[in-house]
């Protein structure tokens, strides 16, 4: 979603320090399971997440949404290690030494993600390998039928399953280790929408069977609306501002939260209809 860039960035900078749009929700006991502390990354002198301060709770759903550019995949590999950040720190509940296994990802494109010469059982049965975990093909039949899948997938290359039965592989692969939380970076939108619906379904039931915590990256707002409880906006590297879904839909303060919600054509009556 290209929007015109006509917050500047000390307009937006200015506008967060004089309005509280950083709503803190009521969180009750829930436990922080990762918190950045002015988590900042500059690539060549380019400023691609300024400073920011996040936290995300045990088995909620959280969307990070803005523009491209605006610094939301940059963030979400920093949770996840794999680029290191110029300034700040992130903050786990685990030990970190085991990231790998406690946070995994699906990623947006299954086809790309997918190594095509490899069958599923391999590419299922690779990461138990690696960690060592000796569950073998009983683990991979069960992670198939969690994603609703057939068992005898296991054969089939990822040329030969339509581009919802690769996600399903994409998700069952981010489920082997039985992770607690899982970055989900745009899973649906290379998606029909029949395709989406049945996706966003099974993503639902998964955590609520298994308990997971959600990072879902996105800029389908109507997505949005239906998976996560809680919302933050990216503009240009920073946080500008975050609340709850109803908040954020129905009552944004920050003038960029306005804008991405109008750029979104009659975005109530997709939710509502």
């Amino acid at each position: 979603m290209e929007l015109t860039r006509e917050l500047s960035l000390l307009e937006t900078a200015t506008f967060s320090r004089r309005f509280p749009t950083r709503e803190r929700e009521e969180q009750g006991n829930c436990k922080v399971m990762i918190k950045t502390k002015n988590l900042t990354k500059v690539f060549d002198g380019l400023v691609a997440v300024d400073n920011v301060s996040l936290e995300i709770f045990k088995g909620e759903t959280v969307a990070l949404v803005g523009e491209s550019g605006s610094g939301k995949s940059t963030l979400a590999r920093m949770l996840l290690n794999l680029i290191t950040p110029s300034a700040g720190e992130v903050i786990y509940d685990f030990d970190p030494k085991e990231l790998r296994r406690t946070i995994q990802i699906v990623f947006q494109d299954p086809q790309n993600s997918l190594n095509p010469k490899m069958r599923i059982g391999e590419i299922l049965r690779e990461p138990l390998l690696i960690h060592k975990m000796g569950k073998g093909k009983e683990r991979v039949r069960e992670l198939l039928l969690m994603v609703g899948l057939p068992a005898d997938y296991v054969s089939r290359y990822p040329h030969e399953l339509s581009g919802g039965e690769r996600q399903r592989v994409g998700i069952a692969r981010a489920l082997a280790l039985e992770p607690q939380c899982i970055v989900l970076d745009e899973p649906v939108s290379a998606l029909d929408v029949t395709v989406q619906a049945q996706i966003l379904k099974l993503l639902r039931d998964l955590k609520e069977k298994l308990g997971l915590t959600y990072l879902f990256i996105a800029h389908d707002l109507a997505v949005v609306y239906q998976l996560c409880d809680r919302v933050v906006v990216m503009h240009q590297g920073m946080v500008v501002e975050e609340g709850s879904k109803e908040k954020m839909f129905f009552a944004p303060v920050h003038p960029y939260t306005q804008k991405l919600l109008s750029s979104t054509l009659e975005i109530k009556n997709q939710l509502f209809s």
